[in-house]
């Protein structure tokens, strides 16, 4: 299968479970990609994008949980976006205009929207809990170093 989204390393995070939902979604995009006569594969297109908004929304769901145990600060300017996402897929998921204008909107959206949501949003959580954890070690392992 050619995949029109490619994952890159510059998407992992460092957090196993984010990382493998993220890989995900680009897979289930991936597949939409994939179909190749979307008249034949109608019901096939409709499942796969209902499966990508139902697994999208389970991954932001997991995502700000995870934010909500961290104490990170902007966990609701970061919903805020998630909810945005979700209001375009919900367009693609609603859209009567055919495969090739879906899978513009899916592509854009996967691409403009999500891949730079992770390198830009999700990638500070990450800065978040990494200087968290700094402080924890200088606290508590070397006591005498902090400032």
């Amino acid at each position: 299968m050619d995949s029109k989204l490619l994952w890159k390393d510059e998407y992992c995070l460092g957090h196993n479970a984010i990382d493998f939902e993220h890989k995900k979604l680009f897979d289930i995009a991936n597949q939409i990609f994939a179909i190749g006569n979307p008249r034949v594969n109608s019901e096939r297109i409709k499942g796969l994008v209902q499966e990508m908004y139902d697994y999208m929304t389970h991954h932001f769901e997991h995502e700000e949980k995870f934010m909500a145990e961290i104490s990170y600060a902007e966990a609701s300017e970061h919903k805020q976006k998630h909810q945005k996402i979700l209001e375009e897929m919900d367009k693609v998921r609603s859209n009567g205009e055919g495969f090739n204008v879906l899978e513009m909107n899916l592509e854009y959206i996967m691409q403009e929207w999500f891949a730079v949501h992770i390198l830009n949003e999700d990638k500070k959580i990450m800065e978040r809990i990494e200087s968290y954890e700094l402080k924890l070690y200088y606290r508590y392992c070397r006591p005498g170093l902090h400032s």
